[in-house]
């Protein structure tokens, strides 16, 4: 039978091409493929290297293709009189539509493969996620089988060919149509639910994305099956005598009734299971993550996760909400049990809409729709509760999508990644829930408590009264650690006072005096370690401090620094609030310096402090100070974050040479001055006062003054924009967690870093570099003057070379402060009388010497966390760019150890960007794939003509050879 079928196919495959019109319609295929992906889909507009949007065309794009090609296959035979003929053969009647139905699905297969230049173009242009493509490629192969399986049957029963075209279309149409919102919002959810499992777009909506499901695959193979039976059937039915045997034509019906039967009850059985699938994209972006499952194992208690879905919504909120239920419900099934899923539609509910809206304050959001008839809004409730204990957190829409506008009327709205806001949700309000909880439960390993205190005849009256205090919390937190908590108390004088020359040497702890007057001092000093790390106690700053505080308190804030299973405290420093423009306040307009984004996503992870550096003191409880775009810093604050880093904390410090003001028809920067300058040279740390150009650039829009008839002119252009930095490839660090998984990251207004620290003591870990092309400048024109510099828009210079954008320092640093007086000895106080007076603290001792925990992470921008820097990148994008905020983040959890989350945080919908491009090289890609194509044709053209003359060649050697035998 195959050698049969195998022989038909070969036939049938080259009757193609005989005549000019398989070309013409693979060649209509090509060009409204290569149509659609760089003029519909605008490829370089979207800036993503994926080839997401052209196989979201495939379901459309196949019908016309099957139709024109399988409309001949059995109508071409009726209209030449061979059809009797063949059907008489001794040949079956399954052989005959196998034959058929290979060479269709051959020259699908071909035309496909003239589609490969596309994604060999993207993976040049922007690092490609491969697996996606082939499994796009291999379900568009299926769903071509599904619809030539159609265009067969038809194709027998009409004797048309023009006929057959047209029902072969509307079949497909019809199938295409079943599970798009233009049918589905006629019908109730579950109706539609059903519909979306009918349609043959729909079910493709995810191997666009790259999850290739075994349900989805073996749709197309039943649609396939189902109609290729009805195609052996109908033939055989031709074969048949009248009246001729009818039991067996019963059977014949029957068989064919309990197959196709068969074929749809198996489908729907599939289509409940949901692990048969294979999630092909890089890094596994849409299969729960050990990261996930991690904090899943962790749960002692009943995990709620509740969707709160409308029935009724917006239409791009409709596909939206059955992937995220099908995540959500993978939730429950690696929950092992722990974890509850529910999904309620509040709107049919009057219970659930009261609980929503007065336990979790979650009310319906207005949305404006159009139809064909009118404009109507639309309340919609798209939220997801997570519940733990009496601990809950709500995520609504907009922190779970992501948009990207390509022009007005033109959006894309995807699930941004919806496994990264859930978990790290979960991850929330667990932490939450065990804060309320035992306190040493989840350190990792045991912690000691060291005291280096002086015998109490030598220290002060407060501090007599405070070492009271820390003995009674060490006693009372031994016993209640169970074996997780020790301490020990160390007098640095005795034997010989050796203790104190090791101190000295190892933590920099040298003698405190309680004034100028003390000769012999003393000492009290706290660490708290656990074998990997160890962190300083602070004392109180002052005598009236040490008699209110609770060093209770104290302690426990450090033993959390620990745990995995707290919320951490980041302390947060930005500039200073620039006195509001009443012109500005006026119309709303924000001026100044603003980080409320990022807050935003902080706020979301952990405990957020706004910390005020003048008092020379970070609080005890924050685990990591960040210092954003600081300015003119005084003696007293740049001690703050001295100190905070000799204790062995972790300081983020993102500064630079320049500040970049905006208006609304303007952009120029002036030089900056952070104070920092002086306490970073000291740690051999320098930040040249230029700004780094790159011609491996972001496009933004910026202003353009043009002279029209003498008149100065100005617009808004989207320029290549060397001072926008695109960090990709060799740029990034790809083996440190703060930047894995980065494909690119912008960064603005930057200044080169030069770090030549002793390595002994340090050890310095590179994070980010602009390219090989990039130069420098110390201007303050940050406006391109195209009309001077063509190529770039500013001078080049000719010394050009990789610069430092980013670094970590870790390990043991000096103080600034070493040998000097520290900030907080002598402070004058105002009285009410208006006269001053003079307070010595007796806890003004300086750390000079770094714990081994310490860090530094400089990023050298002031300007690329800022709101208005990510509304810049988000009104050329689209949509707002995540990167650099994630990789704060990525920061922040790598310097609390906790890196859970860094292995998900990263996927996201609009991650994998193209390389910047000048529009020439954007044409030259596009005009390649239309001569690929092109020539792709003329390939198979002469490939078929040199196999149809090597035939005739042969047959006519065949011919002469009977002729000379028969003379």
């Amino acid at each position: 039978m195959w050698r049969q079928s195998l022989h038909i196919a070969k036939k049938e495959f080259l009757t193609f091409f005989a005549s000019p019109a398989a070309l013409l319609f693979i060649a209509a295929f090509l060009s409204t493929t290569l149509f659609i992906f760089f003029w519909v889909e605008t490829f370089f507009a979207r800036n993503l290297a994926d080839l997401r949007s052209l196989f979201q065309w495939m379901p459309l794009l196949l019908i016309f293709l099957v139709a024109a090609l399988t409309m001949r296959l059995w109508s071409e035979e009726r209209r030449m009189g061979t059809f009797e003929f063949l059907v008489t053969q001794p040949v079956s009647s399954a052989s005959l539509v196998a034959g058929k139905f290979i060479a269709s699905l051959l020259l699908v297969g071909l035309t496909l493969v003239l589609t490969l230049p596309l994604p060999i173009t993207v993976s040049m242009l922007g690092e490609l996620d491969w697996g996606p493509v082939w499994g796009g490629y291999l379900a568009t192969f299926f769903l071509a089988a599904a619809y030539i399986g159609i265009g067969l049957t038809v194709s027998l029963v009409s004797e048309n060919q023009i006929i057959s075209l047209i029902i072969t279309v509307v079949i497909c149409c019809l199938f295409y149509l079943m599970g798009t919102p233009v049918l589905t919002a006629l019908f109730s959810a579950e109706t539609a639910e059903i519909l979306k499992q009918i349609g043959t777009g729909s079910r493709f909506t995810s191997v666009a994305r790259g999850v290739l499901d075994l349900a989805d695959i073996y749709y197309y193979l039943s649609i396939s099956a189902v109609f290729l039976l009805l195609n052996i059937y109908f033939l055989e039915s031709r074969r048949w005598a009248s009246p001729g045997n009818q039991l067996t034509h019963r059977r014949w019906r029957i068989l064919l009734g309990l197959m196709i039967v068969n074929l749809l009850v198996a489908n729907v059985s599939l289509s409940r299971i949901q692990p048969l699938r294979a999630d092909l994209t890089q890094g596994h972006l849409y299969t729960i993550s050990p990261a996930t499952q991690q904090y899943l194992a962790r749960l002692k208690e009943p995990l709620l996760i509740r969707g709160y879905f409308s029935t009724k919504t917006h239409p791009f909120l409709a596909p939206l909400v059955p992937q995220l239920t099908d995540l959500i419900e993978e939730y429950a099934a690696y929950g092992d049990g722990r974890v509850r899923v529910e999904f309620v539609d509040p709107t049919l509910d009057a219970q659930q809409e009261e609980e929503a809206a007065n336990i979790y304050g979650i009310k319906p959001v207005p949305l404006q729709i159009t139809d064909k008839y009118n404009a109507s809004v639309v309340n919609v409730y798209f939220n997801v509760v997570v519940r733990y204990g009496d601990q809950f957190e709500v995520l609504g829409f907009r922190d779970l999508i992501d948009t990207k506008s390509q022009s007005e009327g033109d959006m894309q709205i995807a699930l941004r990644n919806p496994e990264y806001d859930i978990t790290r949700t979960i991850k929330k309000v667990l932490n939450e829930y065990q804060s309320q909880g035992d306190l040493y439960a989840y350190l990792t390993n045991p912690v000691k408590f060291t005291g280096y205190i002086s015998n109490p005849a030598l220290l002060p009256e407060p501090l007599k009264q405070y070492k009271t205090k820390v003995m009674a919390a060490l006693k009372k937190s031994k016993i209640a650690a169970n074996g997780q908590f020790d301490y020990e108390l160390v007098d640095p004088a005795v034997n010989g006072a050796q203790a104190a020359e090791t101190i000295a040497k190892q933590f920099g702890f040298l003698p405190m005096r309680a004034s100028q007057k003390d000769q012999h001092g003393f000492y009290f000093y706290m660490l708290l370690a656990d074998g990997k790390k160890a962190i300083q106690l602070p004392l109180p700053q002052d005598a009236e401090a040490i008699e209110t505080s609770d060093f209770q308190q104290t302690l426990e804030h450090a033993v959390k620094r620990f745990s995995t299973g707290f919320v951490k405290k980041i302390g947060l420093y930005v500039p200073p609030a620039v006195k509001q423009n009443p012109l500005l306040q006026q119309y709303r307009m924000p001026s100044g310096r603003h980080f409320q984004r990022l807050r935003q996503r902080l706020t979301a992870n952990y405990d957020v402090e706004v910390v005020d550096l003048e008092t020379a003191r970070v609080g005890e409880d924050v685990d990591v100070l960040m210092v954003l775009a600081p300015q003119q810093l005084k003696n007293n604050e740049v001690f703050a974050i001295d100190q905070f880093l000799m204790r062995g904390g972790t300081v983020v410090l993102a500064s630079g040479a320049a500040q970049a003001k905006f208006t609304q028809n303007a952009l120029s920067a002036a030089p900056y001055d952070s104070g920092l300058k002086d306490w970073l040279k000291h740690l051999h740390i320098s930040i040249d006062n230029t700004l780094v150009l790159d011609p491996q650039n972001m496009v933004i829009p910026l202003p353009v003054t043009r002279n029209v008839g003498g008149a100065p002119v100005q617009e808004i252009k989207m320029l290549q924009y060397p001072y926008a930095i695109d960090v990709r490839d060799n740029g990034l660090n790809e083996e440190h967690l703060i930047t894995a998984g980065f494909n690119q990251m912008p960064i603005i207004w930057a200044s080169p870093l030069t770090i030549s620290v002793d390595k002994t003591a340090l050890t310095v870990t590179e994070l980010m570099r602009s390219s090989e092309q990039s130069w420098t400048s110390s201007s303050m024109q940050v406006l391109p003057e195209v009309d001077k510099f063509p190529e770039s828009g500013f001078p080049r210079d000719t010394t050009v070379k990789s610069q430092l954008l980013g670094a970590v320092i870790e390990g043991e640093f000096e103080s600034f402060y070493k040998g000097k007086k520290s900030p907080l000895a002598e402070t004058q106080q105002n009285s009410d009388d208006g006269q001053q007076h003079s307070s010595t603290s007796m806890t003004d001792s300086i750390i000079e010497h770094s714990l081994p925990s310490a860090r530094l992470v400089i990023f050298s921008s002031n300007e690329f966390l800022s709101d208005q820097t990510l509304r810049l990148f988000a009104s050329a994008n689209g949509n707002f760019s995540l990167s650099t905020i994630n990789l704060i983040e990525n920061t922040v959890d790598w310097a609390l150890e906790d890196s859970a989350l860094l292995s998900i945080r990263n996927r996201g919908y609009f991650s994998r960007t193209l390389k910047p491009q000048e529009r020439s090289k954007e044409l030259f890609w596009e005009y390649l794939n239309y001569a690929l194509a092109v020539g792709g044709l003329l390939v198979v053209y002469l490939i078929y003509r040199v196999y149809q003359q090597r035939r005739q060649h042969y047959f006519r050697q065949l011919l002469e050879e009977v002729d000379v035998d028969v003379r």
